[in-house]
């Protein structure tokens, strides 16, 4: 889940503030294939957060009953 999360927000951070220090702090473009990339990096991870959720919750149903 980390690395899923860390992906799209590295894109982020490399087209709002460019890279590190040792590269001259250059930013990248937004191009629209790399946005579409990300786009479904954060969707996917927001589905897998969803599903961990629900399968948590049908999980404690369970052992209550």
């Amino acid at each position: 889940m980390i690395a899923n999360a860390a992906i799209p927000l590295a894109w982020g951070l490399t087209r709002l503030w460019g890279f590190p220090p040792l590269l001259g702090f250059s930013r990248l473009p937004v191009e629209p294939r790399g946005l579409a990339t990300a786009a479904i990096g954060v969707a996917l991870l927001a589905l897998l957060l969803a599903t961990g959720r629900r399968l948590e919750a049908e999980r404690k149903g369970r052992r209550v009953r």
